[in-house]
């Protein structure tokens, strides 16, 4: 308690400092989770536009249909059935890992001739076929015309069903009639009775749950999917033919459900053919995935080639900030050593001022993230904006992880050089501050020279990969990207700005030998002042260096991509628009004189399209 009275004191007794620290936490802490948001809501945006693409076709986007068909006669036992019931049921979901909007099961028994053995008169020679359906809660999708809705339980023996309107026709039935439909591949279960209890029509063909086609529909009767379970399937009756349609909500699609689901879906035939052979998939969204998955990807990697640098600059802003808030506290830290403080007091003491920073920064700087990703969605470039639909920004367990790890770097950057810090005595501080004219650490291993080297290196790179697109035709993405690339512009500018920091004060002697005689007192003594204790400046030169440079780049960077994607779309348009002549025969134009008239009275009737 008294070492967390002692740091009140000291934050309140430093409010300035404090409160810098903490800006600049937050700042920083904003900046790294307004990158992932920002690729997270683009990614979304960009799921979100393939998904009203592919919807405009009339096919749901999320669909997927599952079937299973008798070969030869072999029909599974009630086991089997019961099985993949509850597979399809209970696991399956569970296994694709995405929102299920509906599911519509659908169970079919073999179309068999059926004759009437009971209720109005009909034509009792005509030859009729028909199977038996059961299809999942009905009632919402079906207007019953005549008669009423059958019921799930088997009266007298007698199973009730209805029918289209049309096939009532078709079949020659009227409704309260008994037809007897025989079971094939029944051991001993004799013919079913089946009375037709009403007739319906489709409310909406174009719906979903009618994936099994209008068609099939005329020739089914429709029961109800508890007795066609429970009373006929698990009696021993054959199943025929199964489907199974879900349709899967991929509206908020993440990355990391993408994945799962993916690979949920290529290896999901194998597992219905465990449980019930000649079971596989139908209709897929495998491959939508996939082109998602390869589409997000190349978003990633281009809003990451804009975002490498932006990181590196704000990894140097935490480092900087944590080392001018340390150098501006050393004195205080010297004054607690030689009263009696111990090192791991004293870095105690500042990892709990670290943390108490870091945890309002971990509160502040999400949200501060979250309306910086909504400006950069709006924006088309430096200061412009443009207005297009808002880009789809929220918070995601990664993000706070993203906020964590800022923090922990910062965290580390404040209390890592407290550990020499607090070995030092009053001597050795006044000692330090005498000795000014000692060069830094970098300056020692030749740290710019080593960065230039490696931009340097990572230009060899570029330009060979560029050979390599020219000379085999790939595409960029068709190449193993090297995570180097991204960040050779930062590294450049790192190496350039040390450099420039090391030649500096030589450039300002030579410049104060070369005109100190016409410098008035102002420009001498500042002259001075520079050239002799030029080091204390070097941070912020460095910082304003980075941000300048990487400032640059990324705007250069993001109207070259700009360019190359309009320019992209325009040469696969061509034209503003495009003209395709329909004809109901494809005629050779060298037969055209050859042909004989068909109005000899008058002109050739004329080419337009049919009407």
């Amino acid at each position: 308690m008294h070492i967390l009275r002692f740091l009140f004191m000291k934050m309140w007794s430093r409010k300035g400092t404090t409160l810098i620290s903490l800006v600049s936490l937050i700042i920083a802490v904003a900046l790294t989770t307004s990158i992932p948001m920002y690729t997270n809501g683009s990614i979304k945006n960009l799921v979100y536009k393939e998904l009203m693409d592919y919807g405009a076709k009339g096919l749901p986007a999320g669909a997927l249909v599952l079937r299973y068909q008798t070969i030869a006669n072999q029909f599974p036992d009630k086991e089997q059935v019961a099985n993949i019931d509850r597979f399809t049921r209970e696991e399956l979901m569970k296994r694709i890992g995405l929102p299920l909007d509906r599911m519509i099961p659908a169970y079919q028994l073999k179309i068999q001739p059926v004759e009437i053995v009971s209720g109005a008169e009909g034509e009792s020679s005509k030859r009729r076929q028909l199977g038996i359906l059961s299809l999942s809660d009905p009632k919402e999708e079906i207007q019953m015309v005549e008669g009423k809705l059958f019921s799930d339980q088997i009266q007298n023996g007698v199973i009730e069903a209805i029918l289209p309107r049309e096939s009532l026709y078709i079949q020659g039935l009227k409704i309260g009639q008994v037809v007897s439909y025989p079971v094939t591949g029944g051991k001993g279960i004799p013919p079913l009775k089946i009375k037709v209890v009403g007739s319906y029509e489709i409310k909406d063909e174009e719906s979903p749950y009618w994936y099994l086609g209008k068609d099939l529909m005329r020739n089914m009767f429709l029961v109800s999917e508890k007795v066609m379970k429970e009373e006929l399937i698990q009696k021993g009756v054959p199943l025929n033919v199964a489907n199974w349609l879900y349709l899967f909500n991929l509206n908020d699609l993440t990355s990391s459900q993408m994945a799962f689901a993916r690979n949920a879906l290529a290896n999901l035939d194998i597992e219905l053919n465990k449980i019930l052979p000649n079971t596989k998939t139908e209709i897929s969204f495998y491959d939508l995935l996939d082109q998602f998955q390869r589409e997000s990807s190349q978003l990633r990697l281009m809003l990451f080639t804009l975002a490498a640098p932006i990181l590196v600059l704000l990894f140097y802003f935490i480092i900087m900030n944590a080392r001018q808030g340390l150098e501006r506290q050393r004195g205080d830290i010297v004054v607690l050593r030689s009263r009696g403080s111990s090192t791991r007091q004293i870095i105690l003491l500042y990892f709990l001022e670290s943390l108490l920073i870091g945890g309002a920064s971990f509160i502040l700087g999400p949200i501060l993230g979250y309306w910086m990703a909504k400006v950069l969605g709006s924006s088309n470039g430096f200061l412009s904006f443009v207005n297009r639909k808002a880009v789809m920004v929220e918070f995601t367990p990664d993000i706070l992880l993203y906020a964590l790890l800022a923090i922990l770097f910062a965290v580390l950057a404040n209390t890592v050089p407290i550990l020499g810090f607090a070995k030092q005595s009053v001597v050795n501080y006044k000692q330090e501050l005498a000795n000014v004219g000692r060069r830094a650490f970098w300056e020692k291993i030749f740290l710019d020279l080593i960065l230039l080297g490696v931009a340097a290196y990572g230009w060899y790179l570029f330009m060979q990969r560029k050979i390599t697109l020219l000379s085999t035709g790939l595409t960029a993405d068709q190449l193993q990207v090297d995570p180097l690339l991204f960040f050779i512009p930062a590294i450049f500018l790192f190496g350039a700005g040390f450099l420039f920091l090391r030649l500096l004060p030589l450039v300002l002697r030579l410049l104060f030998v070369l005109t100190k005689r016409w410098l008035n007192l102002p420009f001498y003594l500042t002259m001075t002042q520079l050239s002799r204790s030029a080091k204390q400046y070097h941070p912020v030169m460095l910082l304003l260096t980075l941000t300048l440079g990487l400032g640059v780049y990324s705007a250069s960077s993001a109207r070259t991509i700009d360019q190359n994607e309009t320019e992209r779309f325009l040469y696969k348009t061509g034209t503003d628009v495009v003209m395709e002549a329909q004809w109901e025969k494809q005629i050779d134009p060298s037969e055209m004189g050859r042909m004989p008239s068909a109005n000899p009275g008058g002109g050739s009737p004329g080419g337009g399209m049919p009407g």
